[in-house]
């Protein structure tokens, strides 16, 4: 069992003492604020894994940023026989807080799923077009050719709840294809897409016999985990315009190109579409946008977007309103 504690100081004024927890076992002390209770009772989950404790440290280090702690002491011990790759070395490295932006639109990969597709058949598929839904046996798995798929979940009222947008060279289908066998969110066409159908045995026998293949599939892997994390941390201490920029500038980061008023984002979207990745509505959108314009951080052109200052794009993201 690892021992680590760290003690962290303060800043701001919800805290007044500085606080120490002990990770030994899932679990932290002292905190009072309901983000950190909310984090608390995460981490006393029934189920402990190692990938578990990850997110849950990483998570952990999103909010304790959000209040900007900063840390004074930091002693660790780890047993390096058991740990060699010191995952958990240190917690804000861990999370990618605020500083490490990845886009939730997930199109133009430079993946090769050539030895995959040859084992599937290509389908053309309409726009709202349902490719499974969640719950529904792990039979089959899709490869992006051209469109875009979107991944999502549904709230209790049958909204939805964008986790991904899957373009070109994606990967979907895979979730849950190595564990309990059902498919852990849906898949709708946001788009005409063209994929390619592959049987899940298939994909499993392709990703053990090439090591390419599986080394593609281990990367693409990494970046959705990196999306969960971003989700995890906007959904639970950040502003709807924050959440905004935070993806505008993810999608600059990804999919831009200079522009004679500043970077052009190549990726066409609409207000909808960003209102269901951030989890607000569309009017909320709306206004966030015109604020931008309005601040001369954004302009349109066309259906396009341009950052015209990402400087201060980057400031809204990360600073709390």
């Amino acid at each position: 069992m690892y021992v680590k504690r760290f003690t962290y100081a303060c800043e701001s004024s919800k805290i007044i003492k500085p606080q120490r927890f002990q990770y030994c076992s899932p679990g932290f002390r002292s905190w009072k604020d309901r983000e950190f209770q909310l984090c608390r009772r995460a981490l006393r989950s029934s189920v402990i894994s190692t990938v578990s404790e990850i997110f849950a440290l990483a998570a952990t280090a999103c909010l304790l940023q959000r209040y900007r702690i900063t840390v004074k002491e930091k002693i660790l011990t780890a047993n390096m026989k058991h740990d060699p790759l010191n995952l958990l070395a240190t917690a804000p490295a861990l999370a990618p807080p605020l500083h490490q932006f990845v886009s939730v639109w997930l199109t133009d990969l430079r993946y090769d799923w050539t030895e995959i597709k040859q084992r599937g058949r290509e389908r053309l598929v309409k726009k709202e077009e349902i490719l499974y839904l969640e719950g529904q046996p792990t039979n089959t798995v899709y490869i992006v050719e051209s469109g875009r798929i979107r991944l999502v979940t549904y709230s209790p009222d049958g909204k939805e709840q964008h986790l991904a947008v899957i373009g070109s060279n994606g990967l979907v289908g895979d979730c849950g294809l190595f564990s309990i066998g059902r498919h852990l969110c849906s898949a709708i066409a946001s788009s005409e897409a063209v994929i390619f159908e592959v049987p899940g045995d298939s994909m499993i026998q392709a990703i053990q016999r090439h090591p390419i293949v599986m080394r593609q599939y281990l990367t693409l892997m990494d970046l959705r985990f990196r999306i969960m994390l971003q989700h995890y941390a906007l959904l639970s201490a950040s502003s709807a315009r924050q959440r905004v920029c935070y993806h505008l500038v993810g999608l600059m980061h990804g999919y831009s190109s200079p522009h004679r008023d500043g970077h052009i984002i190549r990726i066409v979207f609409t207000q909808q579409e960003m209102a269901n990745v951030c989890s607000i509505s569309r009017v909320s959108v709306s206004h966030i946008f015109t604020m931008l314009e309005d601040e001369h951080v954004i302009t349109r052109e066309g259906r396009n977007t341009v950052i015209i200052d990402p400087k201060r794009l980057t400031i809204l993201a990360i600073e709390p309103e």
